[in-house]
């Protein structure tokens, strides 16, 4: 396939990371995403807010987990607005609905505006693209797949990420790792208030039976603080560490290469992120031959819930503190048990993930674009 000169809204550092594994290094087209400058003099024109567009620096970028380990920094590398202009592009990806006017008025004066094709991307829930202008659809979530209009054309594909771990060799838990539980929590500062126990959003809300809603239509549940499940959950595993590798600018993360070893250092993986229907940590933790423990019924119509086999890549608890203590006590009750789950984990990623036929797959979809 002709090499494609690709730009990106910049959606977040692992978003970007997963574009950059997938398109960048796997398919070998040129990966572009906005720096400061862009995003200053697009908010000049006012076709975005200041919380709709975030601008891709190295420095950022790199105080957020780097550059993919395999990415080439030549190709995924941000770029200011005068040398968007002077640019000839072959695809723009949206990745977030805020800025699909952006693309629009970019559209209208740019040179090779009228050639150029704009593929909605997201991971989102139910994502409701402006399809008439956005006749191209990239989804990792099957919600935004399913209801998106059948005559647009659409792929749903598996996230790049993790496939950065896969070839490490497989770690046993040991003594010290079996009482260490990680939490791995992909999210930003502004996220880290009080969440909700909701099961899934906007329309897709009326096709989810865990769903509920009040009488104007807004979803319901109790508020609970991401970290406050802790408090019940550590007085009943006196045992265990609870390790918090937070990938947020306010404690900083970890890198892309010590990542693998970090999953390793712990017998499972908490996910108990009620916001996207994958979750980054969801896939490497899999990968790496360490269960997660997610939410009881959550994940059955979101895009991880074909990765998530009971008993095998995953431990459903509910959302309570004696529920999650109890799972855990259950996996990590003796060393021998924790490594027959970590070990069927482990070769069960091999052949959940084949990230070579989602390449395959995404660059038939880039051959047909409208």
């Amino acid at each position: 396939m002709t090499m494609l000169k690709i730009f990106g809204d910049f959606h977040h550092s692992g978003a970007a990371q997963a574009q950059a594994l997938l398109f960048q290094r796997r398919l070998g087209h040129a990966l572009h995403f906005p720096n400061t400058d862009f995003v200053v003099g697009i908010l000049n024109q006012g076709w975005c807010t200041a919380s709709d567009m975030m601008a891709c620096a190295p420095g950022w970028l790199n105080s957020m987990g780097g550059y993919p380990q395999m990415a080439s920094r030549d190709a995924y590398f941000p770029m200011g607005l005068e040398e968007f202009m002077s640019t000839s592009w072959d695809v723009w990806l949206v990745t977030r609905i805020e800025t699909q006017r952006m693309f629009q008025e970019l559209r209208k004066l740019h040179p090779s505006g009228n050639r150029v094709k704009i593929i909605g991307l997201t991971g989102n829930d139910n994502t409701p693209f402006d399809w008439p202008n956005i006749p191209n659809l990239m989804t990792s979530d099957y919600a935004t797949f399913r209801n998106s209009p059948a005559d647009i054309h659409k792929i749903w594909y598996s996230q790049e990420i993790g496939q950065h771990y896969y070839s490490e060799p497989f770690t046993p838990i040991n003594r010290c790792s079996l009482k260490v539980v990680n939490q791995f929590v992909n999210c930003f500062p502004s996220m880290r208030g009080p969440w909700y126990e909701r099961y899934d959003m906007s329309n897709w809300r009326s096709q989810c039976p865990y769903c509920q809603a009040d009488q104007n239509g807004a979803p319901m549940g109790r508020k609970i603080d991401p970290y406050g499940i802790w408090c019940g959950a550590k007085d009943r595993l006196p045992d265990h560490q609870f390790e918090e590798y937070g990938i947020n600018c306010t404690h900083g993360c970890i890198n892309e290469t010590e990542m693998p070893k970090a999953y390793d250092s712990g017998a499972v993986t908490v996910h108990f992120k009620c916001y996207d229907g994958y979750g980054f940590s969801m896939l490497q933790s899999i990968v790496r031959g360490r269960p997660v423990i997610v939410p009881r019924g959550f994940h059955k119509f979101r895009t991880a819930g074909k990765y998530l086999i009971p008993n095998l890549t995953c431990f459903e608890a509910d959302w309570n503190s004696a529920s999650l203590a109890e799972v855990i006590q259950y996996v990590t009750g003796s060393e021998g048990r924790a490594n027959m789950y970590a070990t069927a984990c482990w070769r069960a990623a091999r052949g959940l993930f084949d990230w070579g036929l989602e390449a395959f797959r995404v660059s038939e979809f880039m051959e047909d674009l409208r």
